[in-house]
């Protein structure tokens, strides 16, 4: 997982980072385009478990934002808008 890697890199202490995601599809479309055109909107909620702040997740969610193979997919469809946002967990 790119999150686990780049976090090793930089030194954060994270235990783990569960991923929730939803994605919209333009119904008009959905029948007549190839699958990846009718995604109009995708949401990736990210949330970091571990001994970081929050100012550290939202660096750390910014440099996977960039080097992630799956967020560029997203980043790169067309008519797609891609919204990630990323948490640092409450304290259990």
């Amino acid at each position: 997982m790119v999150a686990v890697r780049i976090a090793k890199e930089t030194g954060l202490a994270i235990d783990r980072v569960t991923f929730k995601s939803s994605l919209t599809l333009d119904k008009a479309t959905l029948k007549a385009v190839p699958a990846g055109q009718c995604v109009t909107r995708v949401t990736l909620e990210a949330t970091v478990y571990g001994d970081v702040t929050e100012e550290q997740v939202t660096e750390l969610g910014e440099k996977v934002h960039v080097c992630c193979p799956v967020a560029a997919i997203f980043r790169h469809l067309p008519g797609c808008e891609f919204e990630p946002v990323w948490t640092l967990a409450k304290a259990e």
